[in-house]
């Protein structure tokens, strides 16, 4: 019954770690079977059955160093296969995942190791009761028995309370999960971890050794090692934390690099680019208002007897044309004009029955805010609602509408458009997976379009309703704040 008890405890021991290892890889990745009800769970019952097949191949004996080694590098593999079979990401990913999630459990396994040494004194008291007679051998062989269950049973609470733990405080501080790691940055996150990992196997194989048939645990032989084992699993535990701590911090000022010299030359080619259209339509403007006049004269001739139907038919051809060509949409700022034309022919390329609606977008003449940091927001968001548009069934109504009001000393705009539906989370980000076909572009125009928004104390916010999604922008109409 007891032997039941304990195998049943180790069945469950090893389902805790693949209940954590399954978060802990999902934090990372997204699971390939995502679409079933509970797939992000059939890592478990694998990993399960694996690892009692590797304990039945490496039982544990003592003093066999070179067992205990060869099943940790099994054990290893066998996370990484789990992993693999489980979740779509890239190879140094899987490795990380693998290696940081088998040495902390090897440390947490020691640091258990290391607290059950107190347990020796319950079974001094039991033999002290046999000594003196309270109680008999059998009662003894019972005591020892179910302490022996309910030590395995905190062993167990306690291994999985540290593993948790640590997991989460290492999935906390690793905020920049969907950038990719490099060769340089793998070898650097992981050096802590397989340490930690070498030096916990090599415990394991010494703990207990057999000298002239007694079984004896390292502690007879090194008493100092009881302080000194935890204390420097500790200080490897504190580097892996450290090492992640400043993979994010380099990570953080790279892409802030990057991403200011993004929006630095975007911001550039639009201001650029749209003072030549505010030229061009200017001129465009002046011309069409010439024409017209002319064209007025002209058509007030045609009463005249001497011109013909084919003549007043040319001219009032003409003037059609004049007035098709106006300005389609008239947002108060002929840049943002010339923007949101710009993106409705690309829509119209695209899409060709979109709905593209923008008679509630009006900018005040006296905005304070400028016109090219407008551009940007306004750019990347119909850029979006363009792409979220494209991937909705035809069949649907497609549409995308802009809007803006300045109330209270601040301007609202706000951006709907159809999608289909589905939102894909990006672990650690704050807006939905991008789904734009280069992948150097992925969330690049969300952060660009924070940047602009922080300068006037605003935010981005997004909500759905059913198969529209909505697009929230707030910004104070004021002077921006300089870039540092």
């Amino acid at each position: 019954m007891k032997e039941m008890l304990l195998e049943l405890v180790s069945v469950l021991l090893f389902t805790i770690q693949g209940l954590i290892l399954s978060w802990y890889a999902g934090k990372f990745a997204a699971s390939r079977f995502a679409k079933y009800r509970l797939g992000k769970y059939y890592i478990i019952p694998v990993y399960v059955v694996l690892h009692e097949l590797l304990s039945l191949v490496f039982p544990a004996e003592p003093g066999l160093v070179w067992n205990v080694m060869g099943k940790q590098v099994l054990v290893l593999v066998l996370i990484y296969l789990c992993i693999w079979g489980s979740y779509e990401t890239y190879f140094r990913m899987r490795i990380y995942i693998s290696v940081t999630f088998m040495a902390v459990g090897e440390i947490c396994f020691i640091f258990v190791l290391e607290i059950m040494q107190l347990s020796p004194f319950l079974f001094e008291q039991y033999i002290k009761q046999v000594e003196t007679g309270k109680i008999n051998t059998e009662k003894f062989q019972e005591l020892v028995g179910n302490t022996a269950v309910i030590m395995q049973i905190f062993m167990m609470i306690l291994y999985a309370a540290f593993l948790w733990g640590l997991i989460r405080l290492i999935t906390k501080n690793f905020r920049f999960r969907t950038l990719k790691i490099g060769d340089e940055e793998l070898l650097f996150l992981i050096c802590p971890s397989l340490t930690g990992l070498a030096l916990a196997s090599i415990f394991r194989g010494t703990f207990y050794s057999i000298d002239g048939g007694v079984p004896s645990l390292i502690y007879d032989k090194y008493p100092f090692l009881y302080f000194m084992i935890p204390f420097t699993l500790g200080l490897i535990l504190a580097e892996i934390i450290l090492a992640i701590l400043s993979y994010q911090k380099i990570a953080k000022k790279n892409e802030e690099a990057i991403g200011n010299t993004i929006l630095k030359e975007q911001m550039e080619a639009m201001e650029e680019h749209f003072k030549e259209m505010e030229r061009n339509q200017e001129d465009n403007r002046r011309l069409r208002h010439e024409l017209k006049n002319i064209m007025t004269m002209a058509l007030s001739q045609t009463g005249n007897a001497n011109v013909n139907d084919e003549w007043k038919e040319f001219l009032s051809d003409v003037s059609a044309r004049v007035s098709e060509n106006s300005p389609e949409f008239l947002t108060g700022s002929s840049v943002i004009d010339s923007l949101i034309t710009m993106k409705y022919h690309e829509a119209l390329e695209r899409i060709p029955e979109v709905e593209f609606r923008a008679s509630s977008f009006f900018l005040p003449e006296s905005l304070k805010i400028r016109v090219f940091d407008l551009s940007i927001i306004i750019g990347n968001a119909l850029d979006n609602a363009i792409e979220a548009c494209c991937k909705v069934n035809p069949e649907h109504i497609r549409f995308i509408e802009i809007a803006s009001v300045k109330k209270r000393g601040m301007l609202l705009i706000n951006i709907r458009n159809s999608f289909d539906g589905r939102i894909e989370d990006s672990p650690g980000e704050k807006f939905p997976k991008s789904t734009k076909s280069s992948p150097g572009e992925h969330g690049i125009g969300m952060e660009n379009m924070e940047r602009v928004v922080d300068r006037y104390y605003g935010g981005i916010s997004f909500e759905t309703e059913g198969g529209v999604f909505i697009l929230h922008v707030m910004m104070q109409d004021r002077e921006p704040l300089k870039e540092r």
